[in-house]
């Protein structure tokens, strides 16, 4: 029908935000484009105009469900819990990828000068909004700081948080990034928990049927390398129930954080698919571990 898209404008906009993530506006070509989206260039020309104008859409996108992260970062704990949970979040996402996608917001920032009026706007409104964020979460963890203070503070933060940014642009590593956020809160005279946080993690998959200790085995050994390397990932352990109907892992993570980055809903579909059932996540916190086969009591602090 005349004037109907012929495609799904939410899978169009997600995929056109990678091509944006990963080349950033002004390197992103409308063939890069429709080669990720599957729509040809005409019909995207047709559908949205320009690219920037699908750029704006992908980035407003982009910047809501940022925002509503941030905000249930921030929501509880201490000062330095939500700062740290708002950090390892910030790392692990600029982080993701292969090759590593870097910071949008900062990667659009920095072309400010050759980007249009309302690609500025739109970058400071999201650094604005996030500066509120911040200072709504000092504020309502602590009376140490008046207002106008914790809007001081909360600017010096997410500044602090595209200096992370380009330093992770400049090759620094995911290790070496979060310890400069532990230095950073430390120069703030908070008390951080730690390097990071350990987390236990617990997953659980009911199935069908009963599976023998042999065939378990052979399913741990093909999936095993796939966790090896894996970031923040301490030491896995599979487990298969006695009477075969269950089975699922035990996971030592060095943060929610990245936990939570490979716990997401494309590996639950995974897991769905793979097992015929859906699995269950529960975290749990690890502030000790005593390792008898290192000799070692491993502590978050």
């Amino acid at each position: 029908m005349v004037g109907v898209r012929q495609f799904d404008e939410q899978e169009v906009i997600a995929l056109a935000l990678n091509v944006f993530w990963q080349k950033g506006l002004h390197d992103a070509t409308m063939q890069d484009l429709a080669a990720a989206t599957g729509v040809q260039r005409g019909s995207l020309y047709n559908a949205y105009g320009d690219k920037e104008a699908i750029f704006l859409r992908a980035f407003d996108q982009y910047a809501a469900d940022f925002l509503e992260s941030v905000e249930n970062l921030l929501a509880e704990g201490t000062v330095a819990v939500r700062l740290q949970n708002f950090f390892d979040s910030a790392i692990v996402n600029m982080t993701s990828g292969s090759p590593q996608r870097g910071c949008l917001t900062t990667r659009t920032a920095l072309n400010a000068g050759i980007s249009s009026e309302a690609v500025r706007e739109r970058v400071q409104a999201l650094l604005g909004r996030l500066e509120q964020l911040v200072s709504k979460a000092i504020s309502s963890a602590s009376d140490r700081w008046s207002a106008a203070e914790a809007n001081r503070l909360a600017r010096v933060i997410v500044t602090f948080t595209r200096g992370l940014a380009v330093m992770e642009r400049a090759g620094y590593s995911r290790k070496q990034l979060r310890e400069s956020a532990v230095t950073f809160v430390d120069a703030l005279g908070l008390e951080y928990p730690g390097r990071a946080l350990m987390i236990t993690v617990i997953t659980t998959y009911p199935l069908p049927k009963p599976m023998t200790r042999e065939e378990a085995r052979r399913n741990f050994l093909s999936t095993g390398p796939r966790y090896q390397g894996v970031a923040g990932l301490v030491r896995k352990y599979y487990y298969l129930s006695q009477d075969g109907m269950t089975i699922g892992g035990v996971y030592l993570w060095n943060s929610r954080a990245e936990a939570e980055a490979m716990f997401n809903e494309s590996w639950r579909a995974v897991m769905r698919d793979r097992y015929n059932s859906d699995p269950s996540v529960v975290y749990f916190d690890c502030p000790v571990v005593v390792d008898n086969l290192t000799h070692e009591i491993l502590s978050d602090n």
